[in-house]
């Protein structure tokens, strides 16, 4: 028989939400100075580079959106938290979306992206989506921090470390997304696929 020092305890989701959601309340107004800075850089980008875009938006995750994040389970081991860590793990704290008139100029956006951050990552959601029947739901996302060269500069120096999340998207492409959403997360019975697609 195994000695009650030896058991596991289950994990506490709660504390671990409180926890989380306590050290992020006093780092948010960093991270929503962050995206508000990112949107100026990137709407002034975009001006010289003479791209038009329908809207750009910017926000830091609200505290509740966090803290819901930060209690998710690992689906492979719902006793774990899929977060263990929130603050560093979770990558979308501060975020731009860039939303343009035209696919052609979805390109464009990402060129200039690309060139002024440091990219750490980049995903086109639209094969991936296309395989789950979302075929409406298409953008690109980015992971970038800073680049070197601005975190140089007085003024950039104290985001030198965090990162940012950039969705680029057609204003249809936002809409439809919008719509999915709620049709899919605020329905109570699964949706079949082909009827999504529909």
């Amino acid at each position: 028989m195994a000695d009650k020092s030896e058991a596991t305890s289950e994990f506490d989701f709660d504390a671990h939400r409180e926890s989380a959601v306590a050290e992020y309340e006093k780092i948010r107004p960093s991270y929503e100075e962050f995206a508000q800075t990112a949107k100026k850089m990137i709407s002034s980008f975009l001006r010289g580079a003479n791209v038009r875009c329908h809207s750009i938006e910017a926000r830091a995750k609200g505290i509740d959106e966090f803290g819901k994040k930060a209690a998710k389970q690992l689906e492979s081991d719902p006793t774990k938290p899929k977060y263990p860590n929130p603050l560093k793990n979770i990558t979308d704290m501060a975020g731009v979306r860039v939303i343009t008139f035209l696919p052609r100029t979805v390109g464009d956006v990402c060129e200039l992206i690309e060139q002024e951050f440091e990219v750490l990552e980049k995903v086109d959601k639209a094969a991936k989506l296309v395989d789950e029947g979302k075929i409406g739901y298409q953008s690109v996302h980015y992971l970038v921090k800073m680049h070197p060269s601005r975190t140089a500069l007085a003024e950039y120096k104290s985001w030198k470390d965090l990162v940012l999340e950039i969705q680029v998207r057609t204003i249809l492409q936002h809409a439809w997304a919008e719509m999915e959403h709620d049709i899919q997360y605020k329905s109570a019975v699964e949706i079949p696929t082909l009827t999504k697609r529909r």
